[in-house]
């Protein structure tokens, strides 16, 4: 999967299908293409992410909690008047217990299929051959076999004996990054410093994190710690708020009592390590974001005794490691990818910054960008 999605990859045990109607049900699915009218329910969790709305509602409660554990600071009470790009993900029940549905309507309709292996790679699934029906199937990776998913159109029919969630949720996610027409989505913490948009980039474990959450620390407005979301019109930075992923490690005192006093789900992802998984309002404040513009670009890049920044000029080797997500590319022309980032970064001030201890860290990014 992208990076939106990484460490989030379907866990499922091998199962042998039963004797019974539901055991090959990817063998029984129709090849009438007539398109179903699907029942919807009484309501549907909206969430803002960026610049769009996804909409989640249907049968199965464990997507709609899955959803809400990673960003339930996007959630709407409501949904307001303002146009914007919107996906609607709706589960119905399929035609057998073991089945699910999945429906799909989005402004710029997709092949499910084509979009996910496109975009997720072969991270998590792999495709295993098409039914009679023109139904496309993908078994887990890691426990190859029988299908844990069938797509065709924007259709998708999911196994409900294993953790099919965490794909249509991402999915579903990345359909509506991909209807963002304008904007860059990229792996990157996304903060507010004094009214100042910075994003901080770097590889896995190159202390976003840990950074990010040193600064928000210190009253800055933590926008996302994982997804950089810039508006390529106005180089605006918009809120995406996915809840934090927090490794042991180094953590502000103001961080540290608070997971001590609260309850946060812990989970283990795909490289074996825990983590403990918290809304950023749930330690931050319950405050609402605000859109802000884009100034400094910080690439990160080592580890020293003290820190150290220094201003570059940007070049093809920074717009070579910005690597926004695939979803926001998808369909679009490599000429005019570079062209959008080269653009991003000639509006902003850019620095490679050493890493030092993580107080003195944000110090250094707080006078920085005061600077920009």
């Amino acid at each position: 999967m992208d990076r939106l999605s990484r460490g989030n990859l379907l866990r499922s045990a091998p199962h042998e299908p039963s004797a019974g109607a539901a055991g090959y049900w990817w063998r029984q699915l129709s090849a009438d293409r007539t398109p179903r009218t699907t029942p919807r329910p009484g309501s549907y969790d909206v969430y803002r992410l960026g610049r769009g709305i996804l909409e989640v509602g249907g049968c199965e409660p464990a997507l709609l909690d899955y959803i809400r554990l990673f960003y339930g600071d996007c959630r709407l009470a409501r949904r307001g008047e303002e146009q914007l790009p919107t996906v609607r993900c709706t589960v119905s029940p399929g035609e057998h217990q073991d089945v699910a549905r999945v429906d799909f309507e989005d402004p710029y309709p997709l092949d499910s299929f084509d979009f996910t292996t496109a975009v997720h790679g072969d991270r998590g699934y792999r495709a295993c051959g098409t039914t009679a029906g023109g139904w496309r199937c993908l078994t887990p990776s890691e426990a190859p076999g029988f299908p844990a998913v069938a797509m065709r159109g924007s259709v998708a029919m999911v196994d409900r004996r294993t953790r099919w969630q965490p794909l249509i949720a991402h999915l579903a996610i990345n359909k509506l990054i991909q209807a963002q027409r304008e904007m860059m989505f990229f792996h990157a913490a996304s903060l507010s410093i004094g009214g100042a948009g910075t994003l901080l980039l770097g590889d896995k474990c190159a202390g976003k994190t840990t950074t990010a959450m040193f600064l928000a620390a210190r009253g800055h407005e933590l926008l996302s710690d994982e997804v950089g979301a810039v508006d390529g019109r106005s180089n605006q930075l918009v809120p995406f708020r996915r809840s934090l992923s927090i490794r042991r490690g180094p953590l502000p005192e103001t961080v540290r009592a608070r997971l001590q006093s609260g309850r946060f789900a812990r989970e283990t992802v795909f490289d074996g390590t825990t983590r403990i998984r918290a809304r950023i309002g749930s330690i931050f404040g319950e405050r609402e974001p605000a859109t802000t513009p884009l100034r400094c670009v910080i690439f990160l890049n080592g580890l020293a005794g003290t820190p150290q920044a220094q201003l570059v000029s940007p070049h093809a080797g920074h717009v070579a490691l910005l690597k926004p997500f695939g979803a926001c590319v998808y369909g679009v022309s490599q000429r005019n990818v570079v062209f959008r980032l080269a653009s991003i970064l000639s509006r902003t001030r850019v620095y490679s910054l050493t890493l030092g201890p993580p107080d003195a860290t944000a110090a250094l990014i707080e006078d920085i960008v005061a600077k920009s």
